[in-house]
């Protein structure tokens, strides 16, 4: 083997302690951590629930369709709202509409 090797791998190689400890208590089995961690999801979950409660109480119940009772929507005149609107729809400039579609159509046939 080649020495520069052979001093890596002493390098390397974890060295054993030559003396024995017999002072120290023989190692534990490793604990079981489910429970914690089990108790720590429901704690979060009895929070959620508890604010979820919180909020559905906070608000107010909607009103109850059961009495009777319709409301009807306030009826708006249709005619004010569209002469306004064509009225601004006709104020637009498009251009020359059939120049734009011209010049499309020989760009079309150029491909």
């Amino acid at each position: 083997m080649d020495p520069i090797q052979s001093q890596t791998q002493q390098q390397n190689s974890p060295q054993q302690p030559t003396q024995s400890n017999s002072n120290l208590p023989p190692s534990q089995p490793p604990t079981d951590n489910k429970k914690p961690l089990f108790l720590i999801l429901l704690f979060l979950f009895a929070i959620v629930v508890v604010v979820t409660v919180v909020i559905f109480l906070a608000y107010p119940k909607a009103p109850s369709s059961n009495r009777g009772e319709t409301v009807n929507p306030p009826i708006l005149s249709p005619t004010e709202s569209v002469s306004q609107e064509e009225q601004d729809l006709q104020k637009i400039d498009l251009g020359d509409i059939d120049k734009d579609l011209q010049d499309i159509q020989a760009d079309v046939e150029q491909l």
